[in-house]
């Protein structure tokens, strides 16, 4: 999981998803919505998705326009240590 605050993997159960997050993550529970809401399209509907629905998905969630969560997500992937594309 290097470079990244987290990474959805099927479950080895067979049933869903497990999305693995980034251990500095423990314990900021504002935080770690954020990045939970930005998967959840991803581990839902795949390839179908785009960054941008991702984006809308969390914004609209936290009542923030996309800008605003973008620059939440690359503020909290840079406090972390994680490189912002």
């Amino acid at each position: 999981m290097a470079g990244q605050f987290a990474q959805p993997e099927p479950n080895p159960r067979g049933d869903g998803y497990v999305l693995y997050v980034h251990p500095s993550l423990q314990g900021r529970a504002d935080d770690l919505v954020r990045v939970v809401l930005y998967f959840i399209p991803l581990i839902n509907y795949g390839a179908l998705v785009s960054d941008e629905h991702c984006l809308i998905i969390g914004a609209t969630v936290l009542g923030l326009t996309m800008v605003e969560y973008y620059e939440q997500l690359c503020d909290l992937a840079e406090s972390i240590g994680v490189a912002v594309a």
